[in-house]
């Protein structure tokens, strides 16, 4: 028989497949963004480290530290090296040269902006693990990040019920995380690639499943209605000062 029989399936059937092609790679994507913040968090270490041996503080050390920063930049000019961000990395040494190897692996594999974000609103060290493990388990962007700690979501889980089907139904959720990942203009630089792009999470947003779905896990609907309020208010007061 020279034609070869073709297996007919529904539409169900192959959205199933679809769907689980599209997790499939949402998956590898994930694992590859964790590598490159990982490495990439391993530069940052590392060169924290090197401030903070030398000594340097900021004041009479401000001068070594913005001529490295020129030079550095005259090598990798598109690695974010800033006094500031080279300042946040000396930080980001101190915070966690002491903490447990649990906590060290959490945060290594987050985004910059996002260990930047621990670094200036978290104070606690177990509050930390807790966003770190959230951010790697949900995918959670930025923004969502810096919202669920404004809302003390840390304070809220013992008394709040998980329960979701997101591994079902949401291959999406790791990746907004991912796409925020490779799109991070600190990793841009750190991996040569020549394109700057910013990152922004269009308020509109939250209407699509993976916001709405994490939001309601954060608190109850009447305080995330408040919330999107109060965004709205402030987006639109910024605007008008500009």
């Amino acid at each position: 028989m020279s034609s070869q029989s073709q297996k007919n399936i529904n539409i169900s059937e192959y959205r199933e497949i679809l769907h689980q092609a599209i997790s499939h790679i949402y998956t590898a994507q994930t694992l590859i963004a964790k590598q490159v913040n990982s490495i990439a968090n391993s530069a940052y270490w590392n060169l924290g480290k090197l401030l903070f041996e030398k000594q340097l503080e900021e004041g009479y050390g401000s001068g070594v530290v913005k001529q490295l920063s020129i030079d550095l930049k005259n090598k990798f000019p598109d690695m974010g090296l800033s006094p500031r961000n080279l300042w946040n990395m000396k930080r980001y040494y101190e915070r966690y040269n002491q903490a447990d190897t649990k906590l060290l692996q959490a945060v290594a594999v987050l985004p910059w902006g996002h260990n930047l974000l621990l670094l200036d609103k978290v104070q606690s060290l177990s509050a930390v693990a807790f966003y770190a493990n959230e951010v790697a388990t949900k995918g959670w962007s930025r923004d969502l990040l810096l919202n669920a700690i404004k809302m003390d979501s840390y304070s809220r889980a013992d008394n709040h019920v998980k329960t979701n089907n997101f591994t079902n139904t949401l291959p999406g959720i790791s990746a907004e995380y991912a796409n925020e990942v490779f799109k991070s203009s600190y990793n841009l630089g750190f991996l040569g690639d020549k394109d700057h792009l910013d990152v922004e999470i269009a308020l509109q947003d939250i209407n699509k499943p993976i916001g709405v779905a994490e939001y309601q896990l954060l608190l109850p609907k009447d305080e995330l209605q408040a919330l999107i309020l109060n965004e709205i208010n402030s987006t639109e007061g910024d605007n008008e000062q500009r």
